[in-house]
């Protein structure tokens, strides 16, 4: 954060050393250009580099050429816990609150700025224009997207759950007393509010840039107006999520723990339009394209199925894990600690990588676009299709 030194009457080499170490105080804690390095790290970028290898013949079989590896800064016995691409800057957050930006055509590092405290629970990066901000539980930090300077922080009114859902001047939040609200920047205050009858964990999702959706951790379905949260629709499922929410034209698509799949239909008042029963619980992140949707079940692995059909087109009980797009005609999947392409008809596997190392994986487009890679050492890659 940056620090305010009070000079009294000091002499001039006094004055001089007082205010080096309120230099030295702005750099460690804010903005530094930094280009490969690790500060703060209890691993050099060497150790980092070793343990998180890159076989060029293996993502050459996925459709992919290495572009760049990147280094955000990390702190001792941290992880990257969120990262987020955007058309100049990859941003990294790390569990001991320090917020990093790489180059997103060199993958150097721009800045990096310490957030807070490692103890200091973080929800997630968004970004509003030229301002990159992180939410905490209780905060929410605006850095600029050049510099890295703190231009924000606002105290939220609420403790939340989940990943900010952007909206025009404001974000949605739900928290764990069960209200949905939106925070908004330009007067900081709090722009709307709505209530469940559960606290809300599963992260909020955005339909048709006008409604907002959301599911308690009980299964009490809610869609409010984006503009001035009055609300628009109830439903209820059985049990809660450990995913999020995926969203198809007016439907929001949900993968329950009580063991199905629905889809409601947002501009209805939430009626449910479909739903698919499934043997386990479904606890693998969904993704919907093109009204299918693929999500992986403890029994079939992966399935394809068409909303409102009986059945999946197909299931591939080899592959477990979550789709990230479309490279070259076939689905490429991460999970199980393998990188996976598949044939979007049958679901057949084209090829496969073993990636133990990687915590996440995710492409910047559905449709070939470049695959971003992160090693639990801290390593970020981005590959290009080739």
């Amino acid at each position: 954060m940056p620090t305010t030194l009070r000079i009294m009457s000091f002499s001039l080499n006094r004055s001089l050393a007082v205010a080096l170490a309120g230099l030295g105080l702005l750099l460690s804690g804010g903005c530094s250009s930094m280009s490969g390095s690790s500060t703060g790290s209890s691993k050099s970028v060497e150790q980092r580099r070793a343990s998180s290898p890159i076989s060029h013949d293996d993502y050459k079989k996925i459709g992919y050429a290495l572009d760049w590896v990147g280094y955000p800064a990390l702190s001792r016995g941290a992880s990257i816990i969120d990262i987020k691409a955007y058309d100049d800057v990859v941003v990294a957050l790390e569990s001991g609150s320090r917020c990093t930006a790489l180059d997103a055509d060199t993958g150097r590092q721009r800045w990096s700025y310490e957030l807070a405290t490692p103890l200091t629970r973080f929800v997630g990066i968004s970004r509003d224009g030229a301002r990159i901000l992180v939410t905490s539980d209780t905060e929410v930090f605006g850095l600029n997207v050049a510099t890295g300077n703190p231009i924000l922080r606002h105290r939220l009114h609420h403790v939340v759950n989940t990943a900010p859902l952007m909206l025009p001047d404001a974000a949605a939040y739900g928290t764990a007393t069960g209200n949905l609200f939106a925070h908004q920047f330009v007067q900081n205050i709090t722009q709307w509010a709505n209530a469940t009858s559960d606290s809300i964990s599963a992260d909020l999702v955005l339909i048709n840039n006008g409604i907002v959706g959301a599911v308690s951790d009980t299964g009490e379905v809610i869609f409010v107006d984006a503009a001035s949260g009055s609300l628009l629709g109830q439903n209820r499922i059985y049990d809660g999520l450990d995913t999020t929410p995926v969203v198809q034209g007016k439907m929001m698509i949900v993968a329950s723990r009580d063991q199905s799949l629905y889809a409601f239909d947002a501009s209805q008042g939430g009626k449910t339009v479909w739903r698919y029963r499934t043997s386990n619980p479904l606890t693998h992140q969904p993704v919907v394209h093109n009204r299918v949707v693929y999500v992986a079940t403890e029994d079939a692995g992966l399935i394809a199925i068409e909303i409102g059909k009986k059945k999946p087109s197909w299931a591939a009980p080899d592959v477990m894990g979550t789709v990230l797009g479309m490279r070259n005609g076939y689905l490429m999947v991460f999970g199980d600690g393998k990188l996976t392409t598949l044939d979007p008809r049958r679901g057949d596997i084209i090829s496969q990588i073993d990636v133990p190392h990687l915590s996440m994986a995710f492409m910047t487009d559905y449709d070939d676009g470049d695959l971003i890679t992160v090693s639990f050492k801290g390593v970020v890659a981005r590959f290009k299709a080739r």
